[in-house]
């Protein structure tokens, strides 16, 4: 019975040193890109096996006040997301859910003037 909690509680040790061991490279890895890239800061979430092994922020999220980036850091994405729209677009044609020869008031119940304000139509 001994040597099988000896056991378990090596595992458990080696376990918790090589989580360490792969968070402090990953952590090497993101200060040397950011640094090397100029980018004031980033984010990171990794999970395995559907469990989150790290949760951390990187660098500096606002240099005016030197404030620290955090896991629960909000950054602005800019104009990022129009890329990931257009690709999602994309896919609904490709799967025939969706047709750019149709005018948008088939898929989207909004009024005529909200939308046309809204793409800057007048």
């Amino acid at each position: 019975m001994k040597i099988l909690a000896a056991s378990l509680l090596t595992a458990s040790m080696l376990r918790a040193t090589t989580v360490t061991t792969v968070a402090a490279r990953v952590g090497d890895f993101v200060d040397g890109y950011l640094k090397k890239k100029q980018v004031p800061g980033c984010a990171l979430l990794v999970r395995h096996n559907g469990k989150v092994v790290l949760a951390t922020g990187y660098g500096i999220a606002n240099l005016e006040h030197n404030v620290p980036v955090k896991p629960q850091t909000v950054f602005q994405s800019g104009s990022i997301g129009k890329q990931f729209t257009a690709m999602a677009v994309m896919l609904l044609v490709e799967d025939q859910k969706l047709s750019l020869d149709k005018p948008i008031s088939k898929y989207l119940t909004i009024q005529r003037v909200c939308l046309a304000s809204l793409c800057g139509i007048y």
